[in-house]
Parts: C-alpha cells; structure tokens; sequence
C-alpha cells in the first residue's frame, strides 16, 4: 500500500518568514577539517574560493571548495543566493529560489560539515505573534487523486491542557465544499486540532511546534477501510476485514529536518522530509511496532528508522496523551519530541520539527 496521503498533505504549504537566529557555531576546525576533508599533500593545489563560502565556518567552507564550488560561484556578494548563504538554515528561513542549487549540494554533499538538517536543533526560535491570528485549513479524502475536498467535518483548535476539548474549545468550523475551514487562533496557541465528520474516522492532529502561526495546510482524513487496509500491510491485521479494539487509538508521525518547510514533498534535493530518523512513544503497552514508509511511499516491515518519506506510525496506541520522541540514528541525539491526543478509534496525527529554543 502506498502512503499518498500523508506524503502529499503539506505539499501547498506557503513561504515562511525568516526566523531571527544565530548561525550554528562551528569552533572546532583544524583537525576536524583534516578528519572531513583528508590532509593535503606539501604540493596539492590549493582550492579555488567559491563565491562568499570563506564567510562559513571553515569547515564547511573546505566542504564547499571541494564539492558544491560551481553552485557557490552563483552566490556572490550582494546576491540574493549569497544572502541566503550567511542566514541559518532553519523551518522557518525565507530562502530565495536562487539558493535552491546552493542548499540541494550543502545538503547531498556537505551535510555534517555545513550541519544542514540538524544544526538548528535547539538553536531557533519561531516568529512570535502579538495578536490572534487566523489559520486556513483545507480538508481532503487521502484515497482520493486528485485530492477531492470533504464537506461537513467539523474542525476544532483546543488548548493543549484540556484533552476532552470541552472547556478548552477555542474554536471551530465545518468545512465548505472546497472543504476549507477558517479557525481564530490565539496569539499563544500551542495545542491541536480535531477533524470529525462526513464518514471518515474521527482524527487529532498535533504539530511538536507552533507551524500554525505562520501557515496555511491541508489535513488528509482516512475511512476506516483505507486504516484497516494499512493494519494488513503492516502485518497488524491477517485480513483487510479484520476490526481494530475500539478503545484504542493509532499513530501517524511525520518528521522533517532543519530544511525550511517549503521543501517539504520535494522529488529531489532539498528535501526537508528527514531520513535515518527512529521514533518512539509512550506509553506504548499494547501498541505495535513503529513502521516507516520507504522512499516510495510503500509499506516497509524492514525499516527501523525514517526513509526520506520521514514518515511512519503504529496502531493500537493506548487512548491517553502519548509523548513521542524522534532520535537522529546516525549520532543518537534527540531531534525532535512533542504530544499528540490519541483516543479511542482515533487517529493521532503528530508533524514533528527540530526542536526549537524556548
């Protein structure tokens, strides 16, 4: 089965607006340049600078030199690329199509020296609002293609500290026959979202940072046959007809790297979507195994982490607040964390991001 739904739901996301941060530190040069680069023979030609990279770390400007020199030449002083060159890469970075090139190779090719997906971990911070703001939601069939809007499903924003979203309900609205809602949201808002209504299972949708303040999105709903269909694939279920426990709930988790937002779905580099990513939740009695997704979208029972789908989930979660962790592979450290709501024949939706500095 493949996953179309969840790898196109944020294809239509909107440019962001640049967060104001520090370039990630890079102090340590010397040998760890030798280390990434290898250590030049007396006689070896010295490398050409490439555009404005000697402004980087050192590090990630011998990198540069050595493998995206021609993408740099294109971003020289007082150019639009250039300037996206010296801005830290984060989700939120409002990079110019010009640096398209530029961040494809850093990202393909100087990775840990430049710190492209993961440099922005603890080290960004999201525009801030001062008043409350609307967010515009459409909502979409996930079997359907093209994407085929659903009329009468009731969304809600509820506050993160009222589960049941009784007290908590900060607004709601069903969706038209374009399928689109508008939601008032208040300028501290940090919780989440439910989606009820027009035949399809009831879903929560969780974002581990405050993504609603600075765009619009689309939400794929599930029926319970395309769920039941995923259950068998995954091995859950010995046939499509199989019921789930209907006091449990599901899981479905998307995780992205430090790579702006709009490069989300990308077909090649850069891809915000993250690989080599493992996930875990708890509680997690009674809940399956995690699965991920391959790179083309299909079911894989042999992946133990993300492919660059970077995206996955698990059934029969307990119906509580589960708290999810995703932990980059190749180093072990926590990239990302954040709740989701998950209840009883409910599934809960988390889009996972570097984890911001508070």
């Amino acid at each position: 089965m493949t996953w179309r739904g969840t790898c196109a739901s944020l294809a239509t996301l909107s440019p962001l607006v640049a967060a104001g941060c520090l370039l990630p530190s890079f102090e340590k040069v010397g040998d760890e340049v030798e280390a990434m680069m290898g250590q030049p023979d007396a006689g070896a030609p010295v490398l050409p600078v490439c555009g404005i990279s000697d402004q980087l770390s050192e590090v990630c400007d011998a990198c540069i030199r050595s493998k995206c020199c021609e993408e740099a030449m294109e971003c020289a002083e007082g150019t639009a690329c250039g300037e996206d060159l010296l801005e830290p890469i984060t989700p939120v970075a409002d990079f110019s199509k010009d640096f398209d090139p530029m961040l494809a190779c850093m990202q393909r090719e100087c990775d840990a020296p430049c710190e492209v997906n993961w440099g922005c971990v603890g080290n960004y911070q999201w525009p801030s609002v001062s008043e409350p703001y609307t967010v515009d939601i459409t909502v979409v069939d996930f079997a359907a293609d093209p994407d085929r809007p659903l009329q009468d499903v009731m969304v809600k924003a509820c506050s993160g500290i009222d589960p049941a979203c009784v007290r908590g309900l900060i607004d709601d609205d069903t969706s038209d026959g374009d399928g689109q809602v508008s939601l008032t949201l208040p300028e501290a808002f940090e919780g989440f979202f439910t989606f009820e209504g027009s035949g399809y299972l009831p879903t929560t949708v969780q974002w581990s940072e405050p993504v609603s303040r600075v765009l619009d999105w689309k939400h794929y709903q599930l029926d319970a046959a395309s769920v039941r269909a995923l259950a068998r694939a995954t091995g859950v279920h010995k046939t499509p007809e199989q019921e789930f426990d209907p006091a449990v709930g599901h899981l479905i988790f998307r995780i992205q790297s430090c790579v702006p937002l709009r490069y989300l779905i990308n077909d090649a580099f850069p891809l915000a979507d993250a690989a080599n990513v493992a996930i875990e939740f708890e509680p997690n009695d009674g809940a399956s195994d995690v699965f991920y997704l391959s790179d083309t979208g299909a079911v894989s029972a042999s992946l133990k982490a993300t492919s660059r789908a970077g995206v996955g989930g698990a059934f029969n979660v307990p119906a509580v607040n589960l708290n999810v962790t995703a932990t980059n592979v190749a180093d072990g450290r926590v990239v990302a964390q954040g709740p989701v709501q998950a209840r009883p024949g409910t599934i809960g939706f988390i889009y996972m991001l570097p984890t911001a500095r508070r």
